[in-house]
């Protein structure tokens, strides 16, 4: 990463740090670049950028994380070395990177990992992706019905704050993978999903086979179904 303008070297103790760059639309120049990292490991997973430029980055972690605005509260879960996973969502400044505000939200089993984040018109933030265990969003505690659950989370842009949130799952697996607004700024949610589930549609989902993609909206005002399909065969699909 020595072309970006970055050490090119692990940060503290060899694993994965986060690294996050803008680059110029028209001829890739960067812009600026930042690599975060510390005791163990940290990985952004998704980034996306709202009208003016600013970002909002979504990712991973254990042990330790400062994004710029002092260390994360984990409540000590994602210790070192340990196979727990806490999510982090920043908010960065359009012109140099800095951190504006960040979040960060944990359990104490299992691995819960976002996948994809989004921005409105309004500013407003959307973050999707996979939860085990139990993660709490502000004062709502999402907890999966067994093997992994799909998850959606709506943020204030001014300071990350939790509007709602919810999940969808039984005890196979089902996952989220990608996030977006619509013009109306309603959520739109894919990914993959096994057995039957609730909470995605109108009414109840059952996969054709081994898993099925499906894609699902959602009211943007308070997380409620619009709809959802999915779609497979015997054999796996993911969306």
């Amino acid at each position: 990463v020595t072309d970006l303008g970055l050490p090119g070297t692990y940060d503290g103790d060899g694993n994965a740090d986060i690294i996050i760059a803008k680059l110029n639309a028209g001829t890739g120049a960067k812009i600026w670049a930042r690599q975060i990292g510390g005791a163990g490991s940290q990985f952004c997973n998704a980034v996306t950028m709202d009208a003016n430029g600013r970002v909002y980055a979504a990712g991973t972690y254990n042990g330790v994380l400062d994004l710029g605005t002092g260390l994360l509260p984990d409540g000590g879960t994602t210790t070192y070395a340990s196979s727990v996973l806490g999510i982090w969502v920043a908010e960065m400044d359009s012109a140099d990177g800095h951190t504006i505000v960040a979040k960060s939200y944990s359990d104490n089993i299992g691995k819960t990992a976002d996948k994809g984040v989004a921005v409105d018109s309004t500013g407003a933030v959307a973050v999707t992706g996979n939860l085990r265990n139990h993660v709490a969003f502000g004062g709502t505690t999402l907890t999966s019905a067994g093997g992994t659950d799909g998850f959606l989370v709506k943020l204030s842009g001014s300071d990350l704050s939790t509007l709602w949130a919810r999940r969808w799952g039984d005890t196979t697996n089902q996952e989220a993978h990608g996030v977006a607004f619509s013009s109306v700024n309603d959520i739109v949610v894919v990914g993959f999903m096994n057995g039957t589930v609730a909470g995605l549609g109108a009414s109840a989902l059952t996969s054709a086979g081994s898993s099925d993609a499906y894609g699902a909206q959602f009211n943007g005002a308070d997380g409620t179904s619009v709809r959802a399909a999915n779609y497979g065969d015997s054999l796996g699909q993911v969306a």
